[in-house]
């Protein structure tokens, strides 16, 4: 990855310590689809989605994690089984 600098910055900017981020497993905006390893993800944001959209996803996840706790199957696998 490149560094990126602003041409022009204030003078009282703040510095900022920062790292780069695996964006296909741990952390993924996932507004047109997503293709990473689920055992790797840490974060799952959806962009520009109606909230009541987010809800009901995220209680089918909750559900299906029940699901599959239920059949002492961890998540991971059942969801990677179903792709």
């Amino acid at each position: 990855a490149e560094t990126l600098r602003v041409a022009y910055p204030p003078k009282d900017l703040v510095h900022v310590r920062a790292g780069i981020l695996d964006d296909v497993n741990e952390v993924v905006i996932g507004d047109v689809g997503w293709h990473g390893a689920l055992s790797n993800l840490l974060i799952f944001h959806w962009c520009h989605r109606p909230l009541a959209q987010k809800e009901e996803e995220l209680g089918a996840a909750y559900d299906a994690g029940d699901a599959a706790a239920s059949h002492n199957m961890p998540l991971v696998l059942a969801v990677s089984a179903a792709a």
